[in-house]
């Protein structure tokens, strides 16, 4: 598989060089704890395990479990039971039957033999696991005696080393990335560049601290603790590129309680919020509900995975982009003559079919937000001015601008010989993979039996980790507006708190809270999926030192500009890394 551009791979070899030169040059607190997070980055990554299943076990296999004091989970029909002090004599099993803890109960049900996810907290018990199936019945016995014969199934879980290794590699990529960020680049970029050397990317742990993320993001507040739940109009960084997003809150309701959510500028902005309100869909229960790009509701139900994924350089990505199972494609191939990167997605159609429900799961890397960050730091000192420039430019003319570099991931259908462009999906942020869905008008293929459809972005700038595309017609729904019971603005270290409604100011030191019930249907048959709906946009209060660097910003003149900035930088960084890696080498030798 080819997902991981290559050349990551020499990122990857020449991260414990980087690591040592930032603790020998940066000798402070702050930056230790950076080379901390990434030492510990085993905790962060995903974990994928495997079943091993086998139809017919036999005395040897088992007695052999048994010697390496794995925990046995028998399946029996609908019941689920531990098996304490098994043993295998005479070709039968013997065990005491116990009830099944609640820790053990999390991975019954596996959906595929290979590249099932799990936390790393729960480490200590999945891969100890072993799972036998018998279609006997336990009754009330506390003690059974089964031959191995009535067993037609065992599971031996084990961790999944290759998806696990790619996650964490993944992972430290992303990290060594981000950290990367914050210090300029490591010690070369950090040299030459000092404006960067303030950004802040963070690491997108969740934590409720605005100090971590870029653009605004949406909270859920469960107790005391805030579980971030999405970003708003992420890239609407100018007043002309104000727009509304509906952020999904909940697919279904248990019952009409009060519900609260917090709002929170990024690092250093200044968010702008219109107006804000909680859509409510009331629909079929096993219908799903998204809202599109036009703020039209969408139910769909059983979208169908593409035959095949792959990019125009022919590269295979249909495992990669068929699971929702944040294992991503990053946009790294140079799609030719087009100055960006792709993914075609063929989709078996039904004949007669003349418009398709595109969905996809996605986000923004955090090599975008850096590459982004970059880009601004080019004005230097005239940043202020530029931005006040855009906040009075034509809306139309920077959307077609955003367009023709290829920051939001456009999506083309093939006609004939040709690629028709569908629309595009608009920046979701980095911090959370979003699903996001848009109706694709098939009418030049209708009387085929498939359909391509091709996304592209700039290089880098987009991860997917899923596609499908749902052919149904339009499913029944009903909508309601459901205003806040109260949202209320806290403003900065003062703690002040205030009731607002409309055209609302937030720093990076302000909390605007929201509250509202969520009404369960009286039919039980139908259910409730809630999207907060939120108009703005942000401002990034950054400040860069020096004169504008006119000659490279001449390079966003053109179409690809940021695709091929993207390209440079990435290669610069490499140079970088190589250089300090030959000199490491030299040093030590």
């Amino acid at each position: 598989m080819k997902s991981i551009n290559p050349r990551f791979q020499l990122l990857l070899q020449s991260c414990r060089f980087v690591i040592f030169s930032i603790v020998r040059v940066f000798k402070k607190w702050r930056y230790a704890l950076l080379i901390t997070a990434m030492l510990g980055l085993n905790s962060c990554f995903q974990h994928y395990y495997k079943t091993n299943t086998t139809r017919e076990p036999d005395n040897a296999s088992i007695q052999k479990l048994v010697n390496e004091n794995k925990y046995f989970i028998l399946h029996s029909n609908n019941q689920h039971m531990s098996l304490r002090n098994a043993g295998v004599k005479n070709d039968n099993l013997e065990a005491d039957v116990d009830y099944l803890p609640d820790e053990h109960t999390k991975f019954l049900n596996p959906k595929k033999e290979a590249g099932n996810r799990f936390s790393v907290s729960n480490k200590e018990t999945v891969l100890y696991e072993v799972h036998l199936y018998t279609k006997d019945s336990i009754g009330s016995n506390a003690h059974i005696v089964f031959p191995l014969k009535d067993f037609y199934r065992m599971d031996v879980y084990e961790l999944d080393k290759s998806p696990t290794n790619k996650s964490k590699i993944t992972s430290i990529v992303g990290l060594t990335l981000i950290t990367a960020g914050v210090i300029g680049i490591i010690i070369g970029i950090a040299e030459t560049n000092k404006a960067i050397d303030n950004i802040n990317i963070g690491s997108g742990s969740g934590s409720g601290s605005s100090s971590s993320y870029c653009s605004p993001q949406l909270y859920k507040v469960n107790g005391t603790r805030p579980e971030l739940t999405g970003i708003l109009f992420s890239g609407a960084i100018f007043a002309p590129l104000q727009r509304t997003d509906f952020v999904p809150l909940a697919e279904s309701i248990a019952g009409n309680d009060t519900q609260h959510l917090q709002i929170r500028s990024g690092a250093n902005e200044t968010l702008h919020l219109q107006q804000t309100t909680i859509l409510q869909v009331t629909h079929n229960k096993g219908d799903k509900v998204l809202l599109d790009g036009f703020g039209k509701v969408q139910v769909y139900k059983n979208p169908v995975t593409p035959e095949k994924a792959y990019t125009t350089e022919n590269e295979d990505l249909k495992k990669v982009v068929t699971t929702a199972d944040e294992n991503y494609y990053a946009f790294t191939n140079a799609a030719p003559g087009n100055n960006n990167s792709d993914i075609i997605l063929a989709f078996n159609k039904p004949a007669g079919a003349d418009a398709g429900k595109l969905v996809v799961s996605a986000r923004n890397s955090a090599w975008a937000l850096y590459v982004f960050k970059k880009y601004k730091s080019l004005y230097g000192e005239y940043y202020p001015t530029i931005l006040a420039q855009k906040d009075k430019a034509d809306p139309e003319k920077l959307m077609q601008c955003e367009l023709d570099q290829s920051l939001p991931l456009r999506v083309s259908v093939k006609v004939g010989n040709d690629w028709k462009p569908a629309g595009y999906f608009l920046t979701p942020g980095n911090s959370v993979t979003r699903e996001m869905i848009m109706n694709v008008d098939l009418a030049g293929c209708k009387n085929e039996t498939h359909v391509e459809i091709k996304l592209e972005t700039a290089y880098m700038f987009w991860e997917l980790d899923y596609a499908g595309m749902d052919f149904s017609k339009n499913l029944p729904y009903q909508t309601s507006d459901n205003r806040p019971l109260a949202i209320v603005k806290k403003n900065g270290p003062s703690q002040i708190s205030e009731s607002v409604q409309d055209n609302i100011t937030l720093t990076d030191q302000d909390v605007l809270s929201i509250d509202y019930i969520a009404k369960k249907p009286a039919d039980d048959n139908l259910t409730t999926s809630l999207f907060l709906a939120g108009t703005g946009y942000y401002h990034d209060n950054s400040r860069f030192e020096g004169r504008a660097r006119l000659e490279t910003l001449s390079l966003f003149s053109h179409k690809g500009g940021f695709d091929t900035f993207s390209r440079q930088t990435f290669d610069e960084l490499m140079t970088t890394i190589r250089h300090q890696s030959a000199k490491e080498a030299t040093v030590k030798k």
